[in-house]
């Protein structure tokens, strides 16, 4: 009869036949597999539009949902009319279900100037970092989060 033979630091050696062996591999890589999609897909959708107090939409930049208490970030870039989505264009592609700190990056514009380029921003510097941007928002499901920000 074939025996597998592992062999451990410290010459420890644990002996095993071929099944015991096959099934060890088939328990391993099943649980890698369940921390590999645990967490990290949900079944949520977020849209939304992003504007000024006058109505015009921001037009350039990230909407970023960052979940608290976890390292999970999600995106959605706007688009020409101030929109974003995220998530959610098929089955297990969403956001997890969650309450997420809400904020804007990359809202800029960079123009020529005569020694180079010069960099504008368009929104109020507090939207653009979860610990300054007092936007949150509770996941769950399709969500609706319409953000209006300020010039800076």
């Amino acid at each position: 009869m074939c025996k597998t033979v592992l062999v451990y630091p410290f010459n420890n050696k644990i002996t095993m036949s071929p099944i015991q062996t096959m099934n060890s591999i088939y328990t391993l890589l099943f649980v890698s597999l369940l921390f590999a999609f645990a967490g990290c897909s949900g079944d949520s959708q977020v849209t939304g539009t992003v504007t000024f107090a006058d109505g015009t939409p921001l037009t350039m930049g990230t909407v970023c949902f960052e979940k608290k208490g976890e390292n999970f970030v999600g995106y959605g870039d706007l688009q020409s009319d101030g929109t974003y989505s995220m998530g959610k264009s098929k089955d297990g592609q969403g956001l997890p279900a969650g309450e997420y700190l809400v904020y804007i990056r990359g809202a800029i514009r960079q123009e020529m100037g005569p020694d180079g380029p010069v960099t504008f921003k368009l929104i109020a510097e507090k939207f653009s970092s979860s610990a300054s941007s007092e936007l949150s928002c509770q996941v769950q499901g399709k969500t609706v989060l319409d953000i209006e920000v300020t010039k800076p």
